[in-house]
């Protein structure tokens, strides 16, 4: 029977996910037998949803965690994003950087009025949750595509000099359709908005 491969780099991660938290004897026996029940409801297709399981071990519902894999360009990352409109000036603007290649722990700044870039920049350094660059961001858009749906979420670890002018990639929604864009870093970011901290927590 023919297994398929892809799957054991991914067993690899899990395991090295685990190994990350550094758990003491104890603890890992307490893990296992709830990995085990988990891995099962898998298999059988009754796993619960990612939101109802933070929800009963009492987590923020706006941190996240997602992979940006080595070996594949800026082109092929956002192919695999699924947007429904990107703008052509970020392929050939925002490559991708080596060093960032890697896992990450993601979290939401909203701070529910207009500020500036700046300011925000400041508040989610102090946070611990310095804001993403555009390719961890476009990892987190590929794992949490709804996202963006509900506030647009700006990416201001990265810029660009385009035509010009200083921008930053962002996410962005129109009803069920997702954009991949473009907004300039000055001139102040409104209420709306929200802004993706990223903690690179491994590399490649």
């Amino acid at each position: 029977m023919s297994k398929d491969l892809g799957t054991l780099p991914q067993a690899a991660h899990l395991l090295k996910i685990i190994t990350e938290q550094d758990l003491m004897t104890s603890e890992i026996e307490t893990l296992h037998p709830l990995v085990s029940a988990l891995a099962r409801s898998v298999k059988n297709g009754i796993a619960p949803t990612l939101d109802d399981l933070q929800k009963f071990l009492g987590l923020s519902l706006q941190e996240f965690q997602a992979v940006l894999e080595s070996g594949v360009t800026i082109e092929q990352l956002i192919a695999s994003a699924r947007f429904n409109r990107v703008n052509p000036d970020i392929a050939s603007n925002f490559p991708i950087n080596p060093k960032a290649v890697g896992s990450y722990h993601f979290k939401l700044c909203e701070p529910k009025k207009s500020i500036s870039a700046e300011a925000v920049r400041d508040m989610m350094i102090a946070d611990g949750f310095p804001p993403a660059r555009h390719e961890a961001g476009i990892a987190f858009a590929r794992k949490y595509p709804r996202e963006q749906l509900k506030r647009p979420i700006a990416l201001l670890g990265s810029f660009a000099r385009v035509r010009g002018g200083r921008f930053v990639v962002c996410l962005d929604g129109d009803g069920s359709e997702r954009d991949l864009c473009l907004y300039r870093w000055g001139g102040g970011w409104d209420g709306r908005w929200g802004f993706l901290g990223a903690q690179q927590i491994s590399a490649a």
